[in-house]
């Protein structure tokens, strides 16, 4: 019996998990840090990650226990003895009532494998922000096969450098913001790490939720502590929000939805068109909560410029309200829902297809939304009038009779792709997909004609591709791959965070792509961008330090500087005073990262000897030609190779989780590829 290093990878990424015996062989991952972070406050999720011993053909025994601290709708864990399956064994956690759950699943042993698969799925909403989970297993792996003498020897115990402590966080020094809501509208809102929600800008329907009509934002004494959060109920916090042109919606801890500001149409959902928001007496446990069949959960709420949307549990079905004179209700009559009564009881679903299930929702800027699936396709209607939706001509969606369903056709993405997100401005659109590629439309195509389908990748520069995508009513920025910001289109406002004062608008010349594209400065020397959001004339962004910082118009005060200033470049712009909120206190004591403890280095298993053509497929061949060796976990090699050749890594979205892997695995729906 003998113990091993240990490889721990979500999708392709291999990262050796650290043991000193094999009783006691742990990984331990906190949820809300590093690059394999749940989300903090984040809808349904299904994470696969596969454990298997480095330099031994599989465990003899293996044992798992997992414990949770979180407070998701729906939790659970299942092991397998195997890639393929996951049925072997499954805890189920809980199903919340209310409040934090802390949990922990039993202790299982699986027979000999060759790798184990862990499952664990969480339903609904999170609203910790740091909760603390363990994955902890003891293993046993067989001894490996006695070297021949013409291998090499085993390598002698070397110890890795010494990692230092990661800094714990201070957690009591106020909020942090966690996630915004973007939208088309004149208002923005920020969701703080207290699961409160503050919001500034224009107010003149309500939208901010405040209990009166005033903007806030253009004067100093209207942020910081004096901009309250909204008051939602007694006890209840916000797990997601969505702002929409003149109203506002979130997601509420016990997976109902309430929406605020203008009701034209009937778009806050309570069958009437009464505005809410703007008087005392209209917000917190009097505001009603969307009118939606008992039962009903709501996994996310998405705000458009007239309507909303709802992606529902527990079958992932959408439901819209609204003015559907533009069709994007989806609804195939351009009939306006949810301002009678009883017109939200009678809601149908949008009917969507049957090829596969809603995964997310995202509104356009201008009448339009989109639904973006499991099977990574995407499919968008409603006002179509500049070929917008994407679909090769710009008929209008969600209208007439027959067009919705199967019948609405999927985004043409290109084979294999693999949609992430999606952006509908007022006239043209872009998706983000698998990879970092942007494709966008319409463009011209030959001979100068436009076409009104997705085009080729955007040029963002030398090795550069997106990590997120935001657009207002006509710009668009990226996040690269860098943690750089890149926009283009209208810059009349300063949307572009750069040179309002001499371009009014960017991108449409060849000389404007590529490393010519300048970057947007976003002047916080020393702070990275962690997520980056768009409204209706400028654009915000979350550093690394969880402050926020806005750019672009400032009408109604948009930009939360506190300033009167009609618009800026994010250089110039300031940091976004929220304020240190107090009314959740701090209870988690600081932790620090481990420091690692030395491990031997893995034996090496027998390998095939060289043919005259080369190696196998699956291994390679050493560079000094005299044995073919087996490619690592997270690469392939599906070709005879030569001297000094490498397997080749797996493409994002896929992984290959033992070593001599001829192909790559593609990721089963709902899990994500990551590196530990």
């Amino acid at each position: 019996m003998q113990v091993l290093n240990f490889v721990l990878f979500l999708g392709i990424a291999p990262s050796l998990v650290q043991a000193s015996s094999f009783q006691n062989i742990k990984f331990t991952f906190t949820e809300v840090t590093g690059s394999y972070s749940l989300p903090s406050a984040g809808l349904s999720e299904m994470y696969d990650y596969y454990i298997a011993p480095s330099g031994a053909k599989g465990f003899s025994s293996f044992s798992l226990t997992v414990n949770v601290e979180s407070d998701w709708d729906f939790a659970s864990v299942e092991t397998c003895g195997s890639v393929q399956t996951c049925s072997s064994v499954s805890w189920n956690l809980w199903n919340r009532v209310t409040g934090t759950q802390t949990g922990s699943w039993g202790s299982t042993t699986l027979g000999s494998s060759p790798v184990v698969h862990v499952r664990i799925i969480l339903d609904g909403m999170n609203t910790l922000q740091n909760p603390i989970s363990q994955m902890s297993w003891t293993a046993i792996v067989p001894p490996p096969p006695t070297m021949s003498p013409t291998m090499a020897p085993t390598p002698s115990p070397t110890p890795p450098p010494t990692m230092a402590p990661t800094p714990a966080p201070s957690l009591c020094e106020g909020a942090k913001t966690v996630d915004m809501a973007q939208g088309p509208g004149l208002h923005t809102c920020a969701l703080l790490s207290t699961s409160e929600l503050k919001c500034w800008g224009n107010n003149g329907n309500g939208q901010l939720g405040l209990g009166d009509t005033t903007s806030r934002g253009l004067l100093a004494s209207d942020m910081g502590t004096n901009l309250p959060a909204v008051r939602l109920g007694v006890g209840r916090t916000v797990l997601q929000a969505s702002s929409g042109y003149e109203h506002t919606c979130a997601v509420l801890d016990n997976n109902k939805a309430k929406c605020w500001g203008r009701n034209n149409g009937g778009k806050l959902g309570t069958n009437d068109q009464t505005d809410r928001g703007g008087t005392p007496e209209s917000m917190d446990d009097a505001l009603p909560y969307v009118i939606l069949p008992e039962g009903t959960l709501v996994k996310q709420i998405s705000a458009g410029r007239d309507i909303t949307c709802a992606l529902l549990l527990p079958g992932n079905n959408v439901k819209c309200w609204g003015n559907g004179g533009w069709g994007d209700l989806g609804y195939s009559d351009g009939f306006t829902r949810g301002n009678t009564e009883g017109s939200m009881e009678s809601l149908p679903d949008v009917d969507l297809g049957s090829v596969s299930t809603v995964r997310k929702l995202r509104a356009g800027n201008f009448h339009s939304h989109c639904a973006l699936f499991e099977n990574g396709k995407a499919k968008c209607w409603g006002l179509n009038q500049d070929g917008q939706l994407g679909l090769g001509d710009r008929v209008s969606r969600g209208l007439s009779p027959g067009d919705m369903g199967d019948n609405l056709p999927f985004l043409d993405t290109g084979v294999g792709s693999y949609v992430e997100d999606i952006a509908i401005l007022y006239s043209e659109g872009c998706a983000l997909l698998s990879g970092g590629c942007v494709k966008c439309w319409p463009y011209y195509g030959a001979n100068f004609v436009q076409v009104y389908a997705p085009g080729p990748c955007t040029d963002f520069g030398t090795g550069r591709t997106a990590k997120q995508i935001a657009f207002g009513y006509s710009h668009v920025c990226a996040l690269l791959d860098n943690n750089q910001v890149k926009c283009k289109g209208n810059n009349l406002n300063a949307e572009l965070g750069w040179g309002f004062e001499e371009r009014s608008y960017y991108g449409t010349m060849t000389e404007e792509q590529g490393d010519k594209w300048p970057y947007t400065d976003i002047g916080e020397p020393g702070r990275t961008v962690q997520k980056l959001i768009a409204n209706e004339m400028g654009n915000c962004v979350i550093l690394d330090n969880q402050s926020v910082k806005c750019w672009g118009s400032n009408d109604q005060g948009l930009l939360g500087i506190g300033s009167n200033v009609v618009a800026s470049n994010a250089a110039t712009s300031s940091i976004v005073n929220l304020g240190i909120v107090t009314s959740i206190p701090c209870t988690r004591s600081p932790t620090t990262a481990p420091t690692p403890a030395p491990t031997m280095a893995p034996t090496p298993s027998p390998t095939p000897s060289p043919t005259p053509a080369g190696c196998l497929p699956g291994t390679f061949l050493s560079e000094d030609g005299a044995e073919c060796l087996p490619c690592p976990p997270g690469t392939y090699s599906n070709q005879v190779t030569g001297i000094g050749s490498q397997c080749f890594p797996c493409e994002t979205g896929s992984f290959s989780p033992e070593y001599g892997a001829t192909t790559c695995t593609l990721c089963p729906a709902g899990s994500i590829t990551s590196v530990f």
